[in-house]
């Protein structure tokens, strides 16, 4: 189906919902800020050797606050998988425990994981484990890939956190509903925050893999939230993830 069909099937139903259905895999969780990359936790690129370590978790952002487990990475070194799931994922290990239990990651690039960040203040980390979250002060040598930094540049599709709005500016104004099947893909052409509420401006039915749009084509452009409305866990569900292995 070309794009101008597709566009009379989306301005022919446009107050039916998105439908969009989540994707599985590397699907982002709700609340997700960023991901936080560490050469001790991770390696340095895809699949490398790493230091590793123990980090002190904290039930809040300051080393007051009561302790809420460590983190922890075994050293990899050169010539073993270090890309199995096993490898690199660091693993937590609760105040008390003898066992310790995976923690959760998201790839911002092909090989290469990160922790999934919900908060940060001032060098302190708010990270998602397996069934609950806690605080990690930030380790040396590591940096976090923003959301809409990283949607930005790679493949592109939305998720059930788009409500299926396109809006003609960056606010909830002047908005057409469309019914998409799916998880459509889109390419990000712009990103910008607006009073705390980040927008992207996306184009439909052309992925982030092709080339400049030709002059002429018809697409269907506008702005979208980078957040949905928040469910029942107060999070806020993102609206578009990215495939990070590329074209």
């Amino acid at each position: 189906m070309n794009v101008r069909a597709l566009l009379s099937i989306l301005l022919l139903t446009t107050m039916a919902p998105a439908g969009a259905v989540e994707m599985t895999g590397n699907s982002p969780p709700d609340g997700l800020r960023g991901l936080l990359q560490a050469p001790t936790l991770f390696g340095s690129g895809p699949c490398t050797q790493r230091s590793g370590g123990k980090y002190p978790l904290r039930s809040g952002p300051d080393n007051s606050s009561a302790p809420a487990g460590t983190l922890e990475a075994d050293p990899i070194a050169a010539g073993q998988n270090a890309c199995s799931q096993d490898a690199m994922a660091p693993r937590l290990r609760k105040p008390g425990d003898a066992w310790t239990s995976p923690v959760p990651v998201r790839e911002f690039k092909p090989g290469q994981p990160g922790l999934v960040v919900t908060d940060v203040r001032g060098g302190w980390i708010h990270i998602l484990l397996g069934d609950g979250e806690a605080w990690l002060q930030q380790p040396p040598g590591s940096g976090v890939y923003e959301y809409g930094g990283m949607v930005a540049l790679s493949p592109v599709h939305t998720l059930r956190g788009w409500d299926g709005r396109v809006c003609s500016t960056p606010k909830l104004e002047d908005c057409r509903r469309m019914a998409m099947p799916g998880n459509p893909a889109v390419r990000i052409n712009r990103s910008q925050t607006i009073n705390g509420d980040l927008w992207f401006k996306v184009e439909f039915g052309i992925g982030a893999c092709e080339g400049p749009t030709q002059p002429g084509r018809d697409v269907l452009s506008g702005w979208i939230p980078g957040y949905g409305s928040p469910g029942s866990s107060g999070k806020r569900p993102l609206t578009v993830w990215m495939d990070p292995r590329g074209c």
